[in-house]
Order: C-alpha cells, then structure tokens, then sequence
C-alpha cells in the first residue's frame, strides 16, 4: 500500500516543482503549560460556567493558540480564582482537585512565567498569519528577530517584572513565596565516586527576582533567537528577499539585481533572464496585477516567450511563507485520530 501511495505521488509530481512540509507534535510541558491545561480540563468537566467559556484549551501544535490561552487566563484570573474558592467551600468531591489548582495558581513561580511566555509568545505568533506575501515576510522576519534581541536586557525585563509585582499586588500574591518543598534531590549511587558539575532531570526552582531574569526570560529568549537565526540565515533571507521581487506590489517589481540571486540558485542564464525582464516590464505596463498568482496566470499562456521568468514564478509559489497551513492539519490530524481510533482495524 505503501508503495502505491509513494508511486501515485511520484507520477503526478513529476518534472514540477514542489515543497514537502513537515511538523512535530512533540510538547515539552513545563509548570505553566501544565497548569493552563489543567485549568481548561477542570473548569470544562466540572461544568462552571463563569469562565468556561472564555477559557482556551493549550495548543500541542499551534502557538498562536497558545499565546491566546495564557492571555485569557490573565484577563480572568480574578474570576478563576474566585471560582476555585466557592468550589472549595463547597467541600464537595471537587473541591480537593480545585484547592491544589488555586495554590498552583498562586505560586510566583507560575504567574512570572505567565507574564514572560505572554510576552514572547505574542511577537512570535505573528508570523503564524497565512495572509503574508514575501516583502512583508522578510520585513516581520527581520524586526521579530530584533526585537527579541532588544528584550535581552536589564531594562526590559524590569518592565515586565513591573508589571508581575502590580498582579500580584491586585490578587493578593505573596512574590517572596518560596517554592513549595520538592522531593530532595539525589544524585545516582553510581556517580558517588565522581565530580557532578551538572545533572540531567534535576534542576532549581526559581524563587527571586535574579533568578527569574537569568533562568526563565532570557533563557526563553536565547530559545527563540537559536531557533529563528539558523532557520532565517542571512543566505535564507537573500533568497527571501529576491522572490519577493515578483510580487506585483512590491516597490522593485522585476528588479534584474534583486531577482539576479533565486536565478542563480535556480541555474537560470543571468542574461537571459535579463532579456526577458526588459520585455515583461513593457508588456505588463498596462496590467493590474495584485498578487503573484495573478502574475503566474497572466504569464502561463506565454511560457515559450518568458521560460525563464515563469520558471521562476512556478518555484516561487511553491516556497511557503509560513507553516501555519501545515500545523493546523497536524492538529485537525490529533482531534481525528486518537489514540482510541489508531487501535481500530478496519
């Protein structure tokens, strides 16, 4: 069956271009994630319905989706609170599960780490729209990064953390609170004769202000710049760049210059392309084209006259902007086929 698929493929795409996206659904919970999604799981089971309605459940694959989870769960955080506490005064077979979530949601340790991936999180998502074309691609590319760069000092995380002590101030949180006791950490019989300069499965938890700066902010933030600067290398964001000169808005449209670095990674004759530059641009003087499809459109029936820039065009379209098409059918895939469903035979 196997073989059938990978052939069926083979056949209809052969001899064009095309793009293989792929994603991972593997999460990596820490005390926040766990919290928010206990916190949707309980208030939907126990049937409360001040906020259910407001609470988000947390994304596994989607982080635009988690951005809007922790937002929510800040803008309601009084209402949730003030639900655990009827829950426990109830006294009922609920209340022990709402008591352990209102000392979780309390605990300093949660709310800085709310307040810091509700930062993060919310300058990243942006590059989760679908709506973008390659100019402005490579525009939001280049600020985010700079941005996250200039959030990695004193001064912005004292802002944040401004912001944490006022919360804190206006639900009655202790910020000094150290961490609740955790089991004592121990370090393996076999390692007794040696130097442990670090563990794995063992860490420290966070309980003051420098702490929460060197272990939690710009920890986070270290994360994001080592996945964003490989992934947008500066060669990546050349080829970015000289694409987006064949969108029709842009202020350089058929630039030979900016175009000159996609041919050459296509094996395109520069001069070639060159001739056929000089004559597409008279030809489509006349033309009100929106979009790079329109463009494609308008030059496919005239292939033999521009093989070059309808080559171009073609691998162009096929290069996605972001992978946010990808991530939502890794999800709608997860809400279809569960683990229950994965053990059926047909």
């Amino acid at each position: 069956m196997a073989n059938q698929v990978r052939r069926k493929i083979a056949d209809k795409i052969a001899g064009h271009f095309y793009s293989l996206m792929a994603d991972e659904s593997k999460d990596i919970s820490g005390n926040a994630q766990l919290s928010i999604t206990k916190i949707n799981t309980y208030f939907t089971a126990s049937g409360v319905t001040n906020t259910t309605t407001k609470l988000k459940k947390w994304s596994y694959v989607r982080w635009d989706s988690r951005w809007s989870s922790i937002d929510v769960v800040i803008n309601n955080y009084q209402a949730i609170l003030k639900a655990l506490n009827d829950l426990i005064d109830d006294g009922d077979a609920r209340s022990v599960d709402a008591n352990g979530l209102l000392i979780a949601l309390k605990e300093p340790l949660f709310v800085v780490t709310l307040f810091v991936i509700h930062k993060i999180l919310g300058r990243i998502k942006i590059l989760s729209k679908e709506s973008l074309d390659y100019g402005k691609a490579r525009l939001l590319i280049s600020s985010i990064i700079e941005q996250m760069k200039s959030y990695r000092d004193d001064n912005s995380f004292e802002s944040l953390y401004s912001k944490v002590l006022q919360f804190c101030k206006e639900n009655d949180i202790d910020i000094n609170q150290k961490p609740r006791q955790r089991r004592q950490k121990k370090v393996p019989a076999c390692f007794n004769d040696s130097i442990i300069t670090s563990t794995i499965g063992h860490r420290d938890y966070a309980d003051n202000q420098e702490q929460y700066r060197t272990s939690i902010y710009y920890l986070l933030i270290d994360s994001v710049l080592i996945e964003l600067n490989p992934r947008f290398s500066s060669e990546a964001m050349e080829l970015l760049s000289s694409i987006s000169s064949l969108c029709p808005k842009h202020e350089k449209f058929l630039d030979f210059e900016i175009l000159k670095p996609f041919a050459l990674h296509l094996d395109i004759n520069p001069n070639e392309l060159q001739n056929e530059l000089n004559v597409l641009r008279s030809f489509l003087k006349n033309k009100n084209l929106s979009d790079i499809k329109e463009l494609c459109c308008e030059l496919i029936s005239f292939v033999q006259a521009f093989p070059n820039v309808v080559l171009m065009i073609q691998g162009a379209m096929t290069i996605p902007i972001t992978s946010a098409s990808c991530e939502r059918s890794f999800s709608k895939m997860k809400a279809i086929k569960t683990a229950l469903r994965n053990t059926m035979s047909v």
